[in-house]
């Protein structure tokens, strides 16, 4: 595990928020339809990051001058970082296969 990655996962553990996942939120509201839908009240679902993503995306407007349903996704922002990466810990299990259409 390199620096960057030990410092974000030493982030994930030190919050305060008591989870069985790393990557966790505390959401606004527990809604119990919502809380039926997931594993654990904390986790996110499977959307979460991509939603996030481009909520963030479009709140630096780095991509104002592209239309909405062009501009860059999570998943492709995420295959051009392994791109050209030889190591089996570019991309976990079968996303390298995925990823490749992106090249």
């Amino acid at each position: 595990m390199g620096t960057a990655l030990r410092e974000v996962v030493g982030e994930c553990l030190r919050s305060p928020l008591v989870s069985p996942y790393l990557i966790h939120y505390k959401p606004k509201a527990r809604l119990r339809e919502q809380i039926d839908a997931k594993e654990h009240w904390t986790s996110v679902t499977p959307d979460y990051l991509t939603k996030e993503f481009s909520k963030a995306r479009d709140a630096a407007h780095a991509y104002d001058h592209m239309p909405v349903g062009e501009r860059p996704t999570f998943h492709e922002i995420r295959a051009l970082g392994a791109c050209g990466r030889e190591d089996d810990e570019a991309l976990p299990g079968g996303a390298r296969r995925q990823d490749d259409r992106v090249r």
